[in-house]
């Protein structure tokens, strides 16, 4: 059983890559990991990235139709999703797990996991991060399709402060709509959270399992 951390993404300010140093190879396992994950009746465009030959990571609200309803949230699934590699390959993909706890409050747990319907070849499985000792000033990248652009963007940031339970982290970066579901990197290359809202200048990371 693993740990991975959900991250609230929220805009901060616009960075580049030559204030922190990461390895190329983890720049580049951010991108080969990286779908871009579309759905036409539900025109949403997403994020998401690859945790085993099969399997994806995304935002559940991503992949849903969500209506909140004051402590209630309704939700249906898309059932066309399909995951884009960068260099164009297409493929289908099923939602097999959500978040076991829906609410409205703002910190549910806003993942999912997809299978898809065959092996992707060209592509980089990301390790799950089982130590949260984050520090203030580590650098941290995320790649995704920000509004839906048809090339993928990399980002940099840095971590800037960390509450002391470290339920709450505040990263500087740059984000917009499309980027939910891409994965956060810590610089060991290991996935320490999911990109899933910008609004105002924090990051909040929440743990959930995988089993």
């Amino acid at each position: 059983m693993k740990h991975l951390l959900i991250v609230i993404l929220l805009l901060m300010s616009n960075l580049n890559f030559g204030q922190n140093s990461i390895d190329p190879t983890i720049i580049n396992n951010s991108r080969k990991s990286c779908v871009k994950i579309y759905s036409q009746l539900g025109k949403s465009i997403g994020t998401g990235f690859f945790i085993s030959d099969e399997l994806i990571v995304t935002c559940f609200h991503v992949i849903a139709k969500l209506e909140v309803n004051g402590t209630n949230v309704n939700w249906s699934i898309f059932q066309d999703l399909i995951a884009i590699t960068e260099n164009g390959e297409n493929v289908s993909v099923t939602c097999i797990s959500i978040p076991n706890n829906m609410s409205s409050e703002p910190l549910f747990q806003d993942f999912a996991i997809l299978k898809t319907s065959k092996i992707i070849k060209d592509k980089a499985i990301l390790p799950l991060a089982l130590n949260i000792d984050h520090k203030i000033g580590e650098p941290v990248i995320f790649s995704g399709y920000p509004l839906g652009t048809p090339v993928m963007v990399s980002y940099m940031g840095t971590i800037s402060g960390i509450t002391k339970d470290k339920s709450l982290i505040c990263v500087q970066a740059s984000t917009n709509k499309g980027n939910s579901g891409g994965a956060l990197l810590n610089n060991s290359g290991e996935v320490i959270g999911i990109v899933s809202l910008r609004e105002g200048g924090m990051v909040y990371l929440q743990d959930f399992k995988i089993i």
